[in-house]
């Protein structure tokens, strides 16, 4: 019997001591496996998160673009492809770059101006008579003009650079207009009476603001 009991207090004596050994208790073994189990939902939780908030800025720009009426956005689509087809009808700026004008820097760049903001020259009236001469209805068509129109009137290029700084300074298409109106119309070239229905409808069409005081075009002409 105590044979027996002996050879059980040893067996016993050897589990407890490798254990030991391992550093390891049954406790502890218990206590890291929850540990891992705790650290994986965690983890988990995170990942749903993270994507929880992916998901949720996605939908938050759909519903963004919700919000904009689809005939506001149509209108953009419409105004960017019109603005487009205007300036792929100026003429390329390099033309201007060769020798033979290269005394005057300002012919390119006005063409630049004209390739950058089609939509303001197209709204503006060339007050340099080519209305009449020309038969043109804007300031943009000078530019557009294959016989280069705009490229040997000092007047239009005038225009382009008042109309792009004006721009530049942050002010409305109506402000340019008003701007342009009052330093360009003296220098129209006809008499009054020759107006041509492209001004005319101009000022009633086109012009966006209204004054007390209206420009005198072809000032020397005014006692006309």
């Amino acid at each position: 019997m105590r044979v027996v009991e002996s050879i059980s207090i040893a067996v016993f004596c050897a589990i407890l001591l490798g254990a030991c050994a391992g550093g390891k208790s049954p406790s502890s073994t218990s206590d890291s496996s929850t540990a891992g189990s705790e650290s994986s939902r965690d983890g988990s939780a995170s990942d749903e998160s993270v994507s929880g908030t992916s998901a949720a800025s996605t939908g938050n720009a759909a519903d963004a673009m919700r919000k904009i009426p689809e005939k506001e956005r149509n209108l953009d689509e419409a105004e960017t492809a019109r603005k487009e087809q205007l300036i792929a009808k100026v003429l390329d700026p390099a033309r201007f770059r060769t020798a033979k004008w290269q005394d005057r820097p300002t012919v390119p760049a006005a063409y630049a101006i004209a390739k950058k903001h089609p939509d303001i020259l197209e709204r503006l009236f060339c007050y340099c008579g080519c209305d009449l001469t020309e038969r043109h209805v804007t300031l943009l068509d000078c530019f557009t003009d294959s016989d280069e129109h705009g490229a040997s009137c000092s007047e239009c290029i005038d225009e382009a650079f008042l109309a792009d700084q004006l721009f530049r300074d942050g002010a409305t298409m109506a402000r340019i207009q008003q701007i342009v109106d009052e330093q360009f119309c003296p220098k129209y070239p006809f008499a009054p009476s020759e107006r041509t229905k492209t001004y005319k409808t101009y000022l009633t069409a086109k012009r966006l603001y209204t004054s007390s005081t209206e420009p005198i075009c072809g000032a020397k002409f005014s006692g006309e």
